[in-house]
């Protein structure tokens, strides 16, 4: 009866040492709406770092104003309207 459980268990601990886990997807490469909706309507999306460590984005227009880029996407902020940025505020 031993010899049954030894062999048993030397045979299921063989078995798994071929076996690996599989990789855990990043989501690294996957793209921030509001950078891709400035991006693809003409504007320059830029990350600030606020003094609290957190970002902000924002997206830079050809004449010079900028938004925040999820107001910019949300359409409470437009090109040249250079509406005051709240830095760390949550959107």
């Amino acid at each position: 009866m031993k010899k049954k459980l030894l062999l048993l268990s030397l045979l299921a601990s063989t078995s798994l040492i071929g076996c690996k886990a599989l990789p855990i997807p990043s989501n690294a490469n996957m793209a921030n709406p509001a950078a891709s909706y400035c991006v693809d309507h003409g504007g320059q999306f830029l990350t600030r770092k606020n003094m609290d460590g957190s970002e902000t984005g924002l997206c830079r227009f050809h004449d010079g104003s900028q938004c925040d880029a999820w107001a910019f996407k949300r359409g409470t902020c437009k090109a040249g309207a250079d509406a005051p940025i709240v830095y760390g505020a949550t959107q």
